[in-house]
């Protein structure tokens, strides 16, 4: 079960995270850290926006 468990979790995440872009798409912008490959959010709509990544703390200049 255990290995079952391991081979399964990178596509639930992957379904998850869709699932979840497709229910905020309106209010939420979604995308990834050109550093380390986190997926990062940043609202609608605010204009353009300085994020850090949390993971690997790189700064990049995003549109909303």
């Amino acid at each position: 079960n255990a290995t079952f468990e391991r081979i399964v979790e990178k596509p639930r995440k992957q379904l998850s995270l869709m699932r979840k872009k497709w229910t905020n798409r309106k209010t939420t912008r979604y995308f990834k850290c050109k550093g380390c490959g986190q997926v990062l959010s940043v609202p609608r709509g605010k204009g353009t926006l300085r994020v850090t990544c949390p993971q690997c703390h790189e700064q990049t200049v995003r549109k909303s």
